[in-house]
């Protein structure tokens, strides 16, 4: 992962914005957290989110909120495994995680018409 998150820094088709907005996100994900309040456990999350918005740039990239999908799992998984959770778990949705958030719209008036 450290490695996918230097080719991210490098690699002129990721978006600097993604990179901006991760690096914006990062000091307001779980602050409290003790793992979080090191500069070593932010640079884990940044190198999680880092190599994910390499793994799928033209799909989903990087997406507020998923700073603190990938925090929770790094606080029970290995860097690595974090890393694949996050995957799972974000493209099994991918809807959700997009500009648009068109499925979690979609999802959300389907519940409001349940309830």
């Amino acid at each position: 992962l450290i490695q996918l998150s230097k080719e991210v820094m490098t690699n002129q088709s990721t978006a600097q914005k993604e990179i901006f907005q991760i690096d914006k996100d990062l000091g307001r994900t779980m602050p409290k957290c003790k793992m979080f309040q090191s500069e070593e456990g932010l640079a884990t999350l940044r190198r999680v989110l880092y190599a994910y918005a390499l793994r799928n740039p033209d799909l989903v990239g990087y997406c507020q909120g998923m700073n603190f999908v990938c925090a929770g799992l790094l606080t029970v998984l290995s860097e690595e495994d974090a890393f694949w959770g996050l995957c799972v778990l974000i493209e099994i949705r991918l809807g959700y995680y997009t500009p648009t958030m068109a499925s979690l719209k979609v999802d959300q008036n389907v519940l409001n018409r349940m309830i």
